[in-house]
């Protein structure tokens, strides 16, 4: 018997870890020997590591080592029938159960799709082709480089530069340039800097909010320390959010917070308003308003990453496979579906495309496979949201549990702890304490990968 997983983050690798108990570790005492050994796991996914993709934008910005974002799939799974199958799924046949893949193709008597989501750039001219994503490992290094590339490329050419010398706006005692670029120039995003030094986030959820106050850490604190004033002055950090609130799950109280903690550090925020157009050194927003810059990232939205599917299968209005309280997939008894590629109602509503619901969801469906074999009642899957937390930079993080909301230098120490523990092998939480603790005393990694 045959059970098949699509996809390594964590919905896939976290229902291979249930299965792997359930079967292998916990099953000899619960079934017969002869059903354990004839249950074959089988883990398809197109990278041979699991990444902790929570962490991407600390090693964006030099806080943390690629080695610690990433964990061999064949090295942290240690099954004792178990099968890697390194590939990118193409087709999935539901009708004749099989898995087509780049070179061949797997039949199945099980089937997980948790193939995770992808940058949804809904259709917006150019955004797709002129903007960087954090999304896998390969978009966090080639933003790092792209960071340090423009600081140095700018250094190249900075005999011919000339300072804002506008009336009235003088630099603090740091040598950087504070303040609002609206209050500066109403109506109008300023012209004058340099297409370089300036960088463009669209969306402002979890994502963009703990991306921009990195990258603020990282220009004002560790480059200020390598680059002239000069230069370090030039540095603007735009963050366009089309609605008209920051991290709209988080609690009135805690998006004021963070609006005015990123402000602090220099991010300038626009609010209520879409993009238009991304061009190769340009972004035009739905007023058309252009910034100059030669940066653009995009963490506005993701939509889920299915391959094309044969047979009767029912999507929500964001592409995403509907499924029955088991996590089923509409119309297929032996197939399920976690994490972002799956839409599950609770409370009239969708769950959100986090990670802690693709853990939770991916335990489940280990559960209701295992009884399915055993001809026992399947549980109905309820999910419980433990809280949120989420980073603005060092020493400071906003938090919410339940109905409790904290921030500061505690929620940011919580934060790290979090984080830390959900990190796979006790390897990696070892590296990367090591990492946070250097942070303390040493600037952050300004070398190109």
């Amino acid at each position: 018997m045959k059970i098949v997983i699509l996809g390594g983050g964590f919905g896939g690798f976290y229902t291979l870890k249930y299965l792997h108990k359930l079967f292998h570790t916990y099953g000899l005492k619960r079934i017969s020997t002869r059903i354990n050994a004839d249950v074959k796991l089988i883990l398809v996914n197109k990278k041979n590591y699991f990444l902790f993709t929570p962490l991407l934008h600390e090693f964006a910005t030099g806080n943390v080592s690629l080695e610690n974002l990433v964990e061999p799939i064949r090295e942290i799974i240690k099954c004792c029938d178990y099968e890697f199958i390194h590939g990118e799924v193409k087709r999935i046949d539901l009708e004749n159960k099989i898995v087509e893949l780049n070179e061949n193709k797997i039949d199945y008597d099980y089937l997980v799709i948790a193939l995770g989501s992808k940058t949804n750039f809904y259709n917006i001219p150019g955004a797709e082709e002129n903007s960087f994503t954090l999304k896998s490992l390969d978009d966090a290094i080639r933003l790092r480089n792209h960071f340090i590339h423009m600081f140095e490329k700018y250094a190249n050419n900075l005999p011919g530069y000339q300072p804002d010398m506008s009336p009235g706006y003088k630099p603090d005692k740091s040598g950087s340039y504070p303040g609002s670029l609206s209050e500066r120039n109403p109506g109008k995003i300023s012209d004058n800097s340099s297409a370089e030094l300036t960088f463009v986030i669209v969306g402002g959820g979890a994502t963009g909010v703990e991306l921009a106050g990195e990258m603020s850490d990282y220009f004002y604190k560790t480059f200020s320390k390598f680059y002239p004033k000069e230069i370090i002055s030039k540095i603007k950090i735009i963050l366009i959010e089309k609605g008209n609130e920051l991290i709209p799950q988080f609690s009135p109280k805690l998006r004021k917070i963070a609006f005015e903690v990123l402000r602090k550090k220099n991010v300038e925020i626009i609010l209520g308003k879409g993009v238009k157009e991304v061009g190769k050194d340009f972004i035009k927003l739905d007023d058309e308003t252009i910034i100059k810059t030669k940066t653009v990232v995009w963490t506005a939205g993701v939509e889920p990453n299915l391959p094309e599917i044969i047979g009767n299968v029912e999507k929500d209005n964001k592409g995403r496979l509907i499924v029955n309280e088991y996590l089923q997939v509409k119309n297929y008894d032996n197939v399920f579906a976690v994490g972002d590629v799956c839409s599950f109602i609770q409370n009239q509503k969708p769950l959100p495309q986090l990670a802690q619901v693709a853990v939770r969801q991916a335990k489940a469906v280990a559960k209701n496979i295992f009884n399915l074999i055993q001809n026992k009642p399947l549980e109905k899957f309820v999910y419980r949201h433990q809280g949120d937390l989420i980073s603005l930079g060092r020493f400071f993080a906003i938090g919410e549990i339940k109905n409790f909301t904290f921030s500061g230098f505690f929620a940011w120490l919580l934060w790290r702890g979090v984080y830390l523990s959900k990190l796979i092998s006790n390897k990696d939480k070892i590296k990367t304490f090591i990492d946070w603790l250097l942070d303390f005393f040493y600037p952050r990694d300004i070398t190109e990968i």
